[in-house]
């Protein structure tokens, strides 16, 4: 999202479901949404996890791992101080997991997930990608796969300035579930719905991250290439008409640091980048990259990160926790969080989730109920 850009309270797609979002009135102990969470940890080593003579001994391990908690309360109170599911959105037509999620100009959702193909080539045949527009008006699920072998699962999207979503990256076709990534860059018009392939970036990424900039253009960071090693390139794409990928710069993200690195575009129109452990600042205007401090603990293995919303003094703080140190140690529940305001900004502990996690979201909440014209 564009720096500055206004919070709109209006409907969240969840699967093939939504939850309409109205004002919500401050909380109170008796309406206040409670949830839990059973987390199941579970130790797979190899292809242990495909094979199903070890389905019953993971199965076992899942009970016994499985911590005992309380039932969540129900939430009280009307809609527009709890919310209100709509009935499930069946759409009609093919269904498509919302694996990839994109919200369009038009008001539609561009999803998209990814599907063994059957070859004569491959041992566990392509992964190709089907992809959809869904209408949440008329419930209607248009199929849009992109052009053959443009697998886009596992790559990166955003928004350019002019609305057309900016899709690259994704996984090798022919070798099933691999860290291989493409070279891929495609966008997606939301107006005419169809897809157009770009020039091809310079080197393939898997799990990369994009961001837009001021001017409308998409900043690509991270990922990996067809030999699953690191990409350490920094490119730009867009705005039209020449949509060709531009070089800026190189970030040498380790295997780890580099898959799906944060990214946040700052109110000075620089860019703050948290990989891992590391910092660092992009500065579109002259691509000069100045290191910032290590966070007190390393998180790989996919923590996650906001960027909090912006202080009286129109100042910035990028929140994280969760992750891991890497995908052989316990995942984390610690938080820290930078001000960027300091002349000296460091991380900073702040407190820690009730359990620890990985491969989660965060969403930023209003702090009151905002005033909707009737």
């Amino acid at each position: 999202m564009r720096s500055g850009a206004r919070a709109v309270v209006g409907a969240a797609i969840v699967g093939m479901a939504v939850l309409a979002l109205r004002p919500v009135a401050p909380a109170t102990k008796a309406s206040a949404l409670v949830r839990t969470r059973h987390d199941i940890k579970v130790a797979v080593l190899g292809k242990a996890h495909a094979d199903a003579d070890h389905h019953a001994e993971i199965e076992a391990m899942a009970l016994v791992s499985r911590p005992r908690l309380p039932r969540a309360a129900a939430a009280t109170g009307t809609p527009d101080q709890i919310g209100q599911w709509s009935p499930v959105i069946m759409p009609s037509g093919k269904q498509i997991p919302a694996v990839h999620a994109v919200l369009m100009k038009t008001g539609k959702v561009l999803v998209w997930t990814a599907n063994y193909v059957a070859t004569p080539y491959s041992e566990y045949g392509e992964v190709q990608t089907t992809a959809g527009v869904l209408d949440p008006v008329t419930r209607t699920m248009k199929q849009v796969d992109p052009p053959h072998e443009m697998n886009v699962f596992c790559g990166g999207a955003t928004v350019l300035g002019d609305g057309t979503v900016l899709v690259v990256g994704g996984a090798f076709p022919p070798d099933g579930w691999t860290s291989k990534g493409i070279p891929v860059a495609l966008t997606f018009d939301p107006v005419t719905e169809t897809w157009t392939r770009l020039p091809d970036m310079r080197a393939g990424r898997w799990y990369p991250t994009l961001v837009e900039l001021n001017d409308g253009s998409a900043l690509i960071v991270g990922g990996r290439d067809v030999n699953e090693r690191p990409n350490y390139d920094i490119e730009t794409i867009g705005p039209g008409p020449d949509m060709t990928p531009v070089m800026r710069g190189v970030l040498p993200l380790n295997w780890f640091q580099g898959l799906y690195p944060k990214e946040y575009l700052l109110p000075d129109g620089r860019v703050i980048s948290y990989a891992g452990d590391r910092t660092d600042f992009f500065d579109p205007a002259s691509w000069t990259i100045t290191p910032g401090p290590k966070s007190i603990e390393p998180r790989f293995s996919y923590p996650a990160s906001v960027l909090m919303p912006l202080g009286g003094t129109n100042t910035s703080r990028v929140f994280v926790t969760g992750g891991d140190h890497s995908w052989d140690v316990g995942a984390k529940a610690t938080s820290e969080i930078i001000d960027l305001s300091s002349p000296t900004p460091s991380w900073k502990y702040r407190a820690s989730m009730p359990q620890a996690r990985t491969n989660m979201n965060l969403v930023i909440l209003p702090a009151e109920p905002p005033t909707v014209s009737r």
